[in-house]
């Protein structure tokens, strides 16, 4: 389903593109990034976190503490909530600058994604605990980009034309959408067996930060570059950077496709101890994937203005094409090695990954601060691909000293 997802996000970010207009769609793209940074302690950490617990509690039939931890879940999300609400809100009336530029008559908006967005994480968390991973995926990859894209179409259809409001009012209800349908979905498949409850509020907390840790590495780094650039440049140069950041992710798709198709081998074999198996699959998947890849992205290396031109129209090309360059070669640095943070995961080795995350997060920081001033969004792809080659350098060299595996096709 998240093959599904990525062209149709890919095609969505093309329709408000062209109907908004390189600043609204900045604007816009500044908004969801800010939503993605500020939904961090909610979202895929504890989503991650839920679904450990809950496959606990199912496994052991503790329903106390199934119920007991899905409502701490819940609350804190709805505290978490609260919290950004107060502080928005302590901005606004400071009238701090990003606030006034941006977010000056949407601060319950952004509050409400935040809390949909949390609300879809503990439910998708639980369902997947429960042994439902398609049930959790469906809502958020399959029916909420479907029911956005008609939407915006629709819209477009009849009024000829987007506003930046109505992009938002479009993205709360959608979300909303996939919120509701997930807490039903875990409400229809959850297990209803008694009414006791008991909470392990200290154990869970102190479980949590690990987890919110590790999601926030991967978020950061790109949202972070969208919200920086928002700040210090304009919002023509953030839409550009989000333009580049959407085809970019067309060269990593051919690895993203093995690694869903390798996994489970990968798992075994590491189970089995066959090591020789494991360097197999390895060099055939990250070999695979570059013969993909490398074609596709020459052909945007060479043609991309072209495209840029026919898609999201002429105004963006100033804005996208060097950004566009400096990310697309950042990903084919990520096919080019291969599934080795993947192979980390797998192989139970994730304090090693989030070390390496931090290092290639603080190296991507610095160049942020030193280019983006100058350069906008080219200083922001620059910094994303640093933070990727100092990360895939770092995996690959975890990856021969932990588990003996060249990570490299050849």
């Amino acid at each position: 389903m998240k093959l599904y997802s990525i062209p149709v996000n890919l095609a969505i970010a093309i329709l408000l593109a062209r109907y908004l207009g390189p600043q609204e769609f900045g604007k816009y793209a500044f908004i969801l990034s800010l939503v993605s940074i500020l939904s961090i302690p909610v979202g895929s950490g504890l989503s991650t976190l839920v679904t450990r617990e809950i496959a606990a509690f199912h496994y052991l039939k503790q329903w106390a503490y199934y119920r007991g931890f899905l409502i701490a879940a819940y609350f804190w999300v709805l505290a978490f909530s609260f919290f950004v609400l107060v502080v928005l809100i302590v901005f606004k009336l400071l009238k701090v600058g990003f606030v006034e530029t941006y977010l000056s008559n949407l601060v319950f908006e952004i509050v409400a994604l935040i809390l949909f967005v949390g609300l879809t994480a503990v439910s998708a968390g639980a369902l997947r605990g429960l042994g439902f991973p398609t049930l959790s995926e469906m809502p958020v990859q399959l029916v909420t980009p479907t029911f956005k894209i008609l939407i915006i179409a629709l819209t477009v259809w009849l009024f000829g034309a987007i506003s930046f409001s109505g992009s938002i009012l479009i993205q709360m209800l959608t979300t909303l959408f996939g919120t509701i349908m997930v807490v039903g979905l875990l409400y229809r498949a959850g297990p209803k067996v008694g009414w006791d409850i008991r909470y392990k509020i200290n154990d869970w907390g102190k479980s949590l930060m690990p987890f919110i840790l590790v999601a926030a590495m991967n978020i950061l780094i790109t949202e972070l570059g969208i919200i920086a650039v928002g700040i210090i440049s304009s919002a023509e140069q953030v839409a550009g950077l989000r333009v580049a950041e959407r085809i970019g992710q067309f060269v990593l798709l051919p690895l993203t496709i093995i690694n869903i198709i390798v996994a489970p081998y990968l798992v075994k074999a590491f189970k089995a101890n066959d090591h020789l198996m494991m360097q197999r699959i390895t060099s055939q998947s990250a070999g695979g994937a570059l013969m993909i890849s490398i074609p596709f992205g020459v052909m945007l290396i060479f043609y991309g203005d072209f495209l840029i031109d026919f898609l999201f129209g002429d105004e963006y090309s100033y804005f996208v094409n060097r950004p566009m360059l400096a990310i697309i070669a950042a990903q084919l640095v990520n096919v080019f090695f291969g599934p080795v943070a993947f192979l980390l995961l797998l192989t139970e080795n994730e304090v090693v990954v989030l070390k390496i995350q931090f290092i290639a997060f603080v190296s991507g920081i610095v160049i942020m601060v030193l280019l983006i001033p100058t350069y906008g969004a080219f200083g922001a792809a620059c910094a994303f691909a640093l933070f990727t080659v100092v990360w895939n350098c770092g995996m690959a060299f975890s990856v021969f000293k932990n588990l003996k595996i060249k990570p490299l096709f050849f």
